[in-house]
């Protein structure tokens, strides 16, 4: 009796949301180690989330796809697509590989999912005032996964600046402007 034992290690690399609207629509790259005792290579591999997906047949991406690279000789990587998992919070993911003959054990990493925008408030004075203002910036995530970091910029333009940003130092700051002028307060929030 010939025995044979596949592993493969599952690394997640890089977790990104884009949360244009409610809907969610979101990738990340999942990339895995594979060795063989038997130097077989890898013919096929397969990821699904939770045990409903797997019950339900759901698995995903099952094979050798076109999106699947060989980054080297034992480290293979692809693109998750999360369209349509739902609830927010956490969703175990799994992975198998194949190596001709038998199907790996599963290897899980837990995820955890956000589609929740965050909030942000900007109170500033009305009207026009002939001296210093003050402006109260106030941000939140609720139960989400969190804020990374806040900054803002304080501009003469609408647009979006690519560069002087500031590092809010709360998630309630007042900023002063002693300028004279219109301004335009922009924050951005990292998750």
């Amino acid at each position: 009796m010939r025995f044979k034992k596949t592993i493969a290690t599952l690394v997640l690399l890089i977790f990104l949301f884009f949360l244009a609207t409610p809907a969610l629509a979101g990738t990340f790259s999942l990339r895995w180690d594979y060795s063989d005792a038997d130097g077989d290579p890898m013919t096929q591999w397969r990821w699904w989330f939770d045990a409903a997906d797997y019950a339900s047949g759901t698995v995903k991406n099952q094979g050798l796809t076109a999106d699947t690279v060989q980054v080297d000789s034992d480290t293979y990587e692809t693109i998750v697509d999360t369209t349509g998992l739902a609830p927010d919070g956490a969703h175990t993911l799994k992975l198998q590989v194949h190596d001709g003959t038998e199907w790996s054990n599963n290897d899980t990493r837990t995820i955890n999912l956000d589609t929740t925008v965050p909030n942000i408030t900007i109170t500033d004075p009305t009207g026009w005032k002939n001296a210093n203002i003050t402006i109260n910036i106030q941000h939140s995530d609720g139960a989400g996964s969190g804020i990374t970091s806040a900054d803002y910029v304080i501009t003469t333009d609408a647009l979006e600046p690519g560069a002087g940003w500031s590092a809010l130092a709360s998630n309630n700051e007042d900023i002063s402007i002693t300028n004279e002028g219109q301004w335009y307060v922009h924050v951005q929030l990292m998750l």
